[in-house]
């Protein structure tokens, strides 16, 4: 338990220094960048999070698949 909440803490504060390092860089008119900057770091932080309490979570791979599977039978 206490590792993975080590881990968390360690995920948490590896994202806010490269948020803080991208954002250095950026001057001030440049907001969506800055969004997408946190929007990204924040979702690769979430699911970093997601997949360390729940390891048997399907890979990104897969749920490509699970979308494009029927689209690809349409275009054969």
């Amino acid at each position: 338990m206490f590792v993975k909440v080590g881990a968390t803490i360690a995920m948490m504060v590896l994202s806010y220094f490269i948020v803080y390092v991208s954002w250095k860089p950026l001057k001030k008119k440049q907001k969506k960048e800055k969004v997408a900057v946190v929007g990204i770091t924040l979702f690769g932080l979430v699911s970093g999070i997601w997949l360390l309490y729940d390891p048997n979570l399907p890979s990104p791979t897969r749920i490509i698949e699970l979308i494009f599977d029927p689209i690809r039978y349409l275009l054969e």
